[in-house]
């Protein structure tokens, strides 16, 4: 794509330059300036190949504008349009260091087509020779400083140029490989199949802030030149600084890591790596009264607080969705086995498929809570639907609530509407364990939770899980998980 902007203080002038070129085989005006001052404001903080102008404006010029132009190096290439065909205009222009002259009443959409072709061509080629003096020509001081920054564009499609052609990713690397080189960045990579990096260079010399500064100022310089290619934001990801390019594969998994933190705040532009301060976050869930009227509001407000602390963390977003997934499937395991729902019920949700893609494939965090809680909720109103169907399910939800009390057959019976006999006997069939075998464990269970809190004493975990004293507890814990109590609590 090249790029060029049309100078010209007669605005009709301008559009019918514009109409001649804009879109047309490669071309693209960036922008129609009616002073040069405006114009130098621009190409002082955007690429630009080509700048088309005319020699007589009235506040500045044309003359003076490409002095300015080849002083400060913001073009490659210049074209005057003008009305006048006199020898000595032509002859000054080229003097100033303009590449070619053409008379407006002579110009045709081909011609002018043509010449920016011509004109792009040359410079182009003069500029890689120039590049290849400079890279001859400059001497390594041992005092460089390296940045790796990953670019991740956050966008649908690239923009469709003017003639509905799309500007494919070779054409945004070409773009960005003159901006790096024309400010003199470092360098850009764009392996195939992972994202495009650069290693920013700098002077180890400078202080730390005036480092960081010249990093911010490249990343803002980059993104302002490419926003008008793009549909959507530009992201960069930018590692710790180093000396010794041996590191650099390391400091492209910092870069790249770093980017990724974008998943918690789409919004933002710029992410430097840090150091994870944690490897696992605490993501307790609450299982006892998630099928409760405010269960799953209690389940947001524990996800959002899970979220906050991976982030703050600086956890890796790998490591969050694993834990993640290993949290919510393990909470779900619970509800099932506490109310042993149907068959159905249980075959449906053992199933992880649907709660891996929801929380690996969301691209940002309000997407996976939207998404998280959607998926609870429909397990949630499964559950309410097949407990209303169960007659036991109430009994199960009973025993749970009520586990530290005393609790008998008949009152068991009597909220099944049962009878003793068919109680006992549906009970089994469904638990395969008489109702003291379901309760010690049950009960045993909770004594497992309360006995990871070292500060509870084993008579409380007794009194709290439903048994009558701690030496009944240790002979109970012993038979059903095979290890004593003081085993156990090491």
């Amino acid at each position: 794509m090249i790029r060029a902007i049309i100078v010209d203080d007669e605005l009709l002038a301008s559009i019918g330059i514009r109409s001649l070129i804009d879109g047309k085989e490669e071309i693209s005006v960036s922008g129609v300036f009616n002073t040069p001052e405006e114009a130098v404001a621009f190409l002082r903080e955007n690429i630009v190949d080509i700048v088309i102008t005319d020699i007589e404006m009235s506040d500045m010029s044309g003359l003076d504008f490409i002095q300015i132009i080849r002083e400060e190096d913001l073009a490659a290439g210049i074209i005057i349009l003008s009305c006048h065909d006199e020898f000595s205009y032509a002859q000054e222009a080229i003097s100033r260091g303009t590449d070619s002259y053409l008379l407006k009443h002579n110009v045709s959409s081909d011609m002018l087509i043509r010449e920016i072709k011509k004109v792009y061509q040359k410079t182009q080629y003069h500029e890689r020779l120039k590049t290849r003096e400079d890279k001859k020509e400059k001497p390594i001081n041992g005092t460089e400083i390296y940045t790796v920054c990953v670019l991740r564009i956050c966008s649908s499609e690239i923009l469709q140029s003017y003639d509905d052609r799309s500007i494919d990713t070779t054409m945004l690397t070409h773009l960005l490989e003159r901006i790096v080189m024309h400010y003199e960045m470092g360098t850009l990579f764009a392996p195939y199949n992972q994202e495009m990096f650069i290693v920013f260079q700098d002077d180890n010399r400078k202080r730390a802030e005036e480092q960081q500064e010249t990093i911010y100022s490249n990343v803002m310089i980059i993104s302002r030149n490419i926003s008008q290619y793009i549909d959507g934001q530009v992201i960069f990801g930018l590692s710790s600084s180093f000396k010794n390019l041996k590191q650099m594969k390391n400091k492209y998994d910092e870069a790249a890591s770093a980017v990724e933190m974008s998943f918690y705040k789409p919004e933002k532009q710029i992410f430097m790596y840090h150091e994870p301060v944690l490897k696992t976050i605490f993501c307790p869930f609450t299982v006892n009264c998630f099928l409760n009227e405010d269960g799953l509001e209690i389940f947001e407000k524990e996800l959002n607080t899970y979220l906050r602390n991976a982030e703050l963390s600086h956890l890796e977003i790998r490591k969050m969705q694993g834990q993640l997934i290993r949290e919510v499937n393990k909470m779900l395991d619970q509800i099932l086995k506490e109310h042993l729902p149907g068959e159905d019920l249980i075959q449906k949700w053992s199933s992880n498929v649907t709660l891996i893609s929801v929380i690996t494939q969301e691209k940002d965090e309000k997407g996976l809570k939207e998404n998280l809680i959607r998926v609870m909720r429909e397990f949630r109103e499964d559950c309410l639907r097949e407990f209303q169907k169960d007659s036991l399910i109430s009994v199960f939800t009973y025993i749970e609530d009520h586990l530290e009390e005393r609790l008998s057959l008949t009152e068991l019976a009597e909220i099944a509407c049962m009878s003793v006999p068919t109680f006992s006997k549906k009970f089994k069939e469904r638990t395969n364990m008489t109702l003291v075998q379901y309760l010690n464990e049950r009960r045993i269970e909770r004594a497992k939770k309360l006995m990871q809190n070292k500060n509870i004493s084993l008579e409380e975990v007794a009194e709290k899980s439903g048994f009558s004293n701690a030496n009944y507890l240790v002979r109970v814990f012993k038979k059903v998980t095979g290890v004593t109590v003081s085993n156990y609590r090491k």
